[in-house]
């Protein structure tokens, strides 16, 4: 999970995300599988994208990435989708059972739109009204207990009657 995390985190800071003059990025893979009647996109990067680079420093191999996207789920909002998206590193680790070096993956999904927004049938909007919101948080009454004054026990012998 580290390693996932790690990944990720290498991607988003060196711009796979993001358009790229060098090479396709990640980004067009998505509208692709959105776009396509199957609902698949594939696309091998070479090991010379930046981004790559990064992914291959941390995984320690030589190999490109491939990245493979798919809808999993179509949303009524035009151009809206579920896509799952899987990163396999080329020869990442070596396998001692079989002396070859083997291919390492890990996958993620995300709702999206064309345009890079979510779409609006995916979202919780009480959660996002609140987030979202200017308005200042509405003040909690405090409900405190107030001791009521006791009779004394004497004074209650006192009013009885001779």
């Amino acid at each position: 999970m580290r390693l996932v995390v790690g990944l990720l985190v290498a991607c988003v800071s060196s711009g796979c995300f993001a358009a790229s003059s060098k090479g396709l990025p990640f980004k067009p893979l998505i509208i692709q599988a959105i776009d396509s009647p199957y609902g698949k996109a594939k696309e091998t990067f070479p090991a010379d994208l930046q981004w790559v680079k990064v992914i291959r420093q941390k995984m320690g191999t030589e190999g490109p990435v491939t990245i493979e996207t798919r809808v999993v789920k179509r949303w009524q909002q035009e151009g809206c989708a579920r896509v799952a998206s899987v990163f396999t590193m080329h020869g990442a680790r070596f396998d001692d059972k079989t002396r070859s070096f083997v291919d390492e993956s890990f996958s993620m999904e995300l709702n999206t739109c064309r345009d890079g927004q979510p779409p609006l049938e995916a979202m919780d909007l009480r959660a996002l009204k609140d987030t979202m919101s200017d308005e200042p948080e509405p003040q909690t009454s405090e409900v405190r207990r107030i001791p009521m004054p006791q009779r004394p026990a004497a004074s209650a012998a006192k009013t009885t009657k001779k």
